[in-house]
């Protein structure tokens, strides 16, 4: 019985080398054909590893530190973690990953855990600079379309965070209040509420949007609206109460 158990342990061990062999391959012809930027001596992707191997919670370390202080060249990189969707390929690369000698595991793209990595560019896209800030706009209002539903959430977060940095997404918000998906018109109010008074062109669609058949989407425009123009919202409030 001991031979076919040595046979099996040893395909085994044959088929993880050969995995194992083409992970090194592809990331290293990815290392040498994307040349990734560099901040406090470490490139986005080793900084995103950092954050992921650490997991850390509520002191964000060195990694926050380094990313948040980086150019605009830092944003494909968070979006792309922002959108990331879990897969079998994940789950069989964490689990080589994990075996793997610590040197060796950190030189290799983190592990993808992809609801944590979500979160942590979320937050990152939150505290970077000005211009990091504009040159994410179009992507995360893309991401509002995303069938993803945590994708979706993610992004829509963000730019309510960006308060008044997400104006130069006003029109296109605007455009988002008279789509047939109700969440993603609930989402476009809530970024305009966050954008404040300088939203003042959604005016219009808003009170038009009160007229909602939808409780959820009508109310977020509500308080929009509350924010944005609060003359408006004082005769849209007379005219609903005449109702």
């Amino acid at each position: 019985m001991r031979i076919p158990r040595q046979r099996k342990s040893f395909r085994s061990r044959i088929s993880l080398g050969v995995f194992l062999g083409i992970i090194i391959f592809a990331f290293s012809i990815h290392r040498l054909l994307v040349h990734e930027p560099v901040y406090e001596g470490k490139t986005v992707g080793q900084w995103l590893a950092v954050i992921a191997r650490d997991r850390i919670i509520e002191d964000e370390g060195e990694a926050f530190d380094a990313l948040k202080g980086a150019g605009p060249e830092v944003v494909p990189y968070l979006i792309d973690a922002l959108k990331k969707e879990d897969s079998k390929f994940d789950k069989i690369y964490n689990g080589v990953l994990q075996k793997l000698p610590r040197r060796l595991r950190d030189s290799l793209p983190p592990f993808r855990d992809v609801n944590y990595m979500r979160m942590k560019a979320e937050s990152l896209l939150q505290i970077v600079s000005p211009a990091c800030k504009q040159a994410a706009l179009p992507e995360l209002l893309a991401l509002l379309n995303s069938p993803q539903e945590d994708v979706r959430d993610s992004a829509a977060a963000t730019l309510r965070e960006f308060g008044m940095d997400a104006k130069p997404a006003v029109p296109k918000l605007i455009e988002h209040l008279t789509n047939t998906n109700w969440i993603l018109r609930s989402a476009a109010c809530d970024v305009l509420q966050a954008v404040g008074p300088e939203a003042k062109a959604a005016v219009p669609a808003l009170v038009q949007l009160l007229q909602d058949d939808d409780t959820a989407a009508g109310l977020s425009a509500y308080a929009a609206l509350y924010v944005i123009d609060p003359e408006t919202w004082e005769k849209a409030r007379q005219r609903l109460s005449e109702k």
